[in-house]
């Protein structure tokens, strides 16, 4: 084997464990076929004579060495993460949904489900009992953003 395919090998190997890294999550068969490949390339390294195997050995532990501390970088995480975020809450009961309110059930309150209140749509609870698909309710109390609901 010449030494232009063993270093070919091992470049692969170290573009896979890359590709492992930073595209493809988890440890899977890209990382495993990398590591076979920078070993079989230092294999066949030692195979040509010592000196060639001892120089392609600090030369791979070297380049692999490099690009770990640069995967470890914050810089390098912060070109490839994702810095959105999320702004939108859930079940937000607005000031105009108070107790006494009457409204409909959308679906069955089995303690909870779906409501219909002053036009609005709010997941409400019910105070023990099941409350069936389109029946009238009222508000017994607001809680923060709980609704708490019994039949009429």
């Amino acid at each position: 084997m010449t030494l232009t395919t063993i270093i070919l090998i091992i470049l692969l190997g170290i573009i896979l464990l890359l590709l492992e890294i930073f595209v493809i999550p988890g440890v899977g068969i890209t990382a495993v076929i990398g590591i076979a490949l920078l070993g079989i390339g230092i294999y066949f390294g030692y195979k040509i004579n010592s000196n060639t195997g001892h120089l392609i050995f600090a030369g791979t532990f070297l380049v692999s060495v490099a690009l770990f501390t640069l995967s470890l970088r914050a810089k390098t995480w912060d070109r490839v993460s994702l810095k959105s975020e999320i702004e939108g809450k859930v079940n937000l009961v607005d000031a105009e949904i108070k107790a006494g309110d009457k409204g409909k059930t959308v679906s069955r309150l089995a303690p909870m489900g779906k409501v219909i209140i002053n036009g609005q749509f709010a997941e409400a609870a019910s105070l023990g009992d099941y409350i069936n698909e389109n029946s009238e309710i009222e508000v017994i109390k607001v809680e923060g953003n709980k609704i708490f609901v019994k039949n009429i």
